[in-house]
């Protein structure tokens, strides 16, 4: 808690102090969302894209992997609206086999940003959020946050923002997991603080850079926590057509139970005595293991843009 706590206000601080030393810069880029926005260009500005990819192997060994996603935003003089969502799902099938999942994740979410200047750049802000992932452990991990941001650069294209508050977060996990000393439970709700940095920089007319990165800590458990980042680079190659690449990482320093797996995939099972009589059979059970710490995904997909 003490290391949320120092975390937020350094953060916090440096954003502030950060406003006078930073001066807005005016120079024109011409990328995705800001694509066209001039001097003197009234808001609202809205954003739409999306991507969808698919692939798929008829070797020895099948494999077929779906993953899209879809995003609009609404940047206004005082606020700022943003949805996003993407799904990622694949299977992979051995010979003589039937097709097992190895990938199934989905994520949903709504930003709302409300500016305390003109300049844009201190703000208040809160999100709504949920999401999936069956190889992380759980069914679904429902997230509302709030608090306090700076942005750096104000209303000029380029983004450097820092935001510190709270989020809740409630988990429903695949299998049980121990809520307090002897009590197993499906649903793990917490509470939590949270620093975030978020950048955006047109490197050329036709490059972005971006970086979304997530710092969160259980404010009752000081060895519950963990970090997300979404890194990647945008690359322009016609009026709405371009191509990203993304590099997405979870940390989690206490990963929730996932089925234990043999070099094939399958779940592994073990024999168990369910009512203590030695004269029955046993039943088998699925054996369980923590899930990694470390997860990431790589994605390159083409994006189009709407408006």
């Amino acid at each position: 808690m003490k290391t949320t706590l120092i975390m937020a206000l350094v953060l916090g601080l440096v954003g502030f102090l950060a406003g006078d030393i930073y001066a807005q810069t005016d120079e024109d880029h011409e990328f995705e969302k800001f694509d066209g926005m001039k001097d003197g260009e009234k808001f609202p500005i809205w954003s739409s894209a999306g991507s969808i990819g698919y692939s798929a192997t008829g070797k020895r060994i099948n494999t077929s992997t779906l993953t899209g996603d879809f995003n609009l935003s609404r940047f206004g003089k005082w606020t700022n609206s943003i949805l996003s969502s993407g799904i990622t799902y694949g299977d992979v099938m051995y010979p003589g086999g039937s097709p097992i999942i190895n990938a199934n994740s989905y994520f949903g979410k709504y930003k709302f940003e409300g500016y305390l200047m003109q300049n844009k750049k201190p703000y208040l802000w809160t999100m709504l959020g949920a999401d999936s992932d069956e190889f992380l452990g759980y069914w679904g991990r429902y997230i509302a946050e709030a608090g306090l941001g700076y942005s750096f650069f104000g209303t000029s294209d380029a983004v450097l923002k820092t935001e510190v508050g709270y989020a809740f977060v409630d988990t429903n996990w695949i299998n049980k997991v121990e809520i307090e000393d002897g009590e197993f439970h499906y649903w793990d709700p917490t509470h939590n603080g949270l620093a975030r940095l978020i950048a955006s920089i047109p490197i050329k007319s036709y490059i972005l850079f971006a970086e979304e990165a997530t710092y969160r800590h259980n404010i009752d458990d000081e060895d519950d926590y963990s970090v997300e980042s979404d890194t990647s680079l945008s690359f322009k190659l016609t009026g709405n057509l371009s191509f990203k690449t993304l590099y997405s990482i979870t940390y989690a320093n206490v990963p929730g139970p996932v089925e234990e797996l043999d070099p094939y995939g399958n779940v592994v099972t073990y024999p168990y005595d369910d009512d203590g009589d030695p004269l029955t059979p046993d039943v088998e059970v699925d054996g369980l293991v923590p899930a990694d710490r470390v997860a990431y995904t790589w994605t390159n997909a083409l994006v189009i843009s709407f408006f």
